[in-house]
């Protein structure tokens, strides 16, 4: 479990440094899109992603798919709409 953890923690702080290295098109915002959380791996992941996020200071737009791979696309499209820099 600590192993999947820091990978997710990894993987966070790479999105957050290519996220800044990019042009701001909205006001620091990034959206974390999960599955359904009911499963309390995922859910602690957006917790903890969305608190990181605001620790450095960025908006943090939390998203739920529930498995359904139309509103996953939907997600992405609000985020990407909302100018999500990651």
């Amino acid at each position: 479990m600590k192993l999947t953890r820091r990978m997710t923690l990894a993987a966070f702080a790479g999105v957050l440094a290519i996220g800044t290295a990019m042009p701001a098109y909205a006001a620091d915002l990034i959206a974390i899109i999960t599955p359904s959380h009911d499963n309390p791996f995922f859910k602690a992941e957006a917790v903890g992603a969305e608190a990181k996020a605001k620790e450095l200071g960025y908006e943090a737009l939390v998203l739920v798919h529930d498995d359904d791979a139309n509103k996953q696309s939907q997600l992405i499209d609000t985020a990407i709409g909302r100018g999500a820099k990651a």
